[in-house]
């Protein structure tokens, strides 16, 4: 089973304009069935540099960079990574 692919604003509001993404990040996952991924869909100038008014006025090709990988087949990452950083004794200013 493939996993589907969809992309949806911080508010929850789907962005069905970038379903070419989406199916790009489902295609380059093909072992994942379900997942929840945080990051930024920009286009990118010839330095690689992200360019946001290019996307808003669809001047380039639209790319996704994730940032963070919140749940993976019904585990929430989320929890695993808190309990690692509350592990870690915090570091004493000199």
């Amino acid at each position: 089973m493939n996993l589907t692919a969809g992309s949806n604003s911080r508010n929850g509001n789907p962005f069905s304009s970038f379903s070419g993404v989406a199916d790009a990040i489902a295609a380059s996952v093909p072992h994942v069935q379900d997942a929840v991924m945080d990051g930024e869909i920009v286009c990118l100038n010839k330095r690689g540099h992200p360019q946001f008014k290019d996307l808003l006025f669809r001047r380039g090709e639209p790319c996704f960079f994730a940032f963070d990988l919140l749940t993976c087949d019904g585990k929430d990452l989320r929890t695993e990574r808190q309990a690692a950083a509350n592990s870690c004794p915090a570091r004493q200013p000199h």
